[in-house]
């Protein structure tokens, strides 16, 4: 059985040995006529890449009947001659030279110039007509040819700017910075560390000193009572002094209320002082009142006839009213115990006299009657 196998399996086997023979033969073939890859086989003729430039009529003057290339070979960038054949009897003064379809030749500015200031058309053939040179500047990086109305001109060549091609720089590798890695950490971590400090000092700057706790001012009372006090001592009245009495009668009652309100009372009229007041949301009763005795003060102590006593008097004891209902004991406001002490006691002594001035008054309405 086996042996009936494997010859059955025979003829199968010698056409896969074939097969493989063949196919290792057409690649050994194949392989030695191919031309390695990107050059051409020793027979090949590489055809140049010549570039056709066509001109364009320029629109005014005679139209050439011919050109004539006075060179062969033009370098990159540099000047050719091209001789235009004009029809016989044409005026070379209005000829305007064709410029090129494209950028590879420009026309030179400076225009052209009869063919007989240019030795260059010497041997050219005998012109029925007037003949120009032109003169053109070459932008074309191979061969080309020019033609004008289905004239074309033989190749000119043109090199580059290289003096011997051969000789070109060795293919390298890019040049490796082995300092460049650790340099651009050692920039970074330096620029991280001065952006840190700067941030740092911005913050400082910006925050400034210290927030201390804001001590409470003192109730007004405690400053006006001494004060009111001393005024009343200098007898200015009795000596006929009501002007001076009125001026820092208001001047007391001014600070009173820029102390007790917190508000620029100083250089306030009283109108001004009740809407200070109303603006920071104090009721309007002791302002307005306070506001009428300054109004008062102040007019009356510009008047030409100087004030009475008796309407002197009336106004402090007014104020002093003023001042008590307003007055406060310090619970919350630490002030020094002699000053507080003074202040007490210049009170009391405001308030005695206030009475002492209401008696008197009542004793002379009683006389009186």
């Amino acid at each position: 059985m086996s042996h009936a196998h494997d010859n059955d399996l025979a003829p199968m086997r010698w056409m896969a040995t074939l097969a493989v023979a063949i196919a290792c033969l057409a690649a050994g073939r194949s392989g030695a006529a191919l031309p390695p890859v990107g050059r051409p086989g020793p027979g090949a003729v590489v055809a140049p890449d010549t570039a056709i430039v066509e001109f364009l009529p320029s629109g005014a003057g005679p139209v050439p009947t011919a050109l004539r290339v006075l060179a062969d070979t033009v370098s990159f960038g540099g000047i050719i001659d091209v001789a235009w054949d004009l029809p016989a009897g044409a005026d070379a003064g209005a000829f305007r030279a064709p410029v090129s379809k494209g950028e590879q030749l420009v026309l030179v500015p400076a225009g052209s110039h009869p063919a007989g200031q240019d030795g260059g058309t010497a041997g050219l053939p005998a012109a029925v007509g007037p003949r120009v040179v032109a003169r053109y500047r070459v932008y074309a990086t191979d061969g080309l040819r020019l033609q004008w109305k289905g004239q074309v001109s033989p190749v000119v060549s043109v090199k580059g700017r290289v003096t011997d091609p051969a000789k070109t720089a060795a293919i390298r590798d890019p040049r490796s910075w082995p300092w460049f890695t650790w340099t651009l950490g050692l920039f970074l971590l330096l620029a991280a560390v001065l952006a840190g400090a700067g941030w740092w000092l911005w913050r400082r700057l910006r925050r400034g000193a210290a927030p201390v706790d804001w001590a409470l001012p003192e109730p007004a009372w405690i400053v006006a009572a001494p004060a009111f006090r001393d005024l009343l001592a200098g007898r200015l009245v009795e000596r006929g002094e009501s002007r001076a009495f009125l001026d820092g009668l208001a001047g007391i009652a001014r600070r009173f209320a820029a102390t007790h309100y917190g508000i620029a009372a100083a250089e306030m009229t009283g109108p001004e002082l009740v809407a200070a007041c109303a603006e920071l949301g104090y009721e309007s009763a002791l302002p307005r009142a306070l506001a009428r005795l300054i109004e008062g003060a102040d007019l009356r102590r510009y008047d030409p006839q100087s004030p009475s006593p008796a309407w002197c008097r009336e106004q402090a004891a007014e104020l002093v009213v003023r001042i008590g209902e307003a007055r406060v004991l310090p619970r919350l406001t630490p002030v020094a115990p002699e000053r507080l002490l003074g202040a007490q006691q210049a009170w009391s002594e405001l308030t005695a006299g206030l009475a002492g001035a209401a008696n008197e008054a009542s004793q002379c309405a009683g006389g009186g009657q």
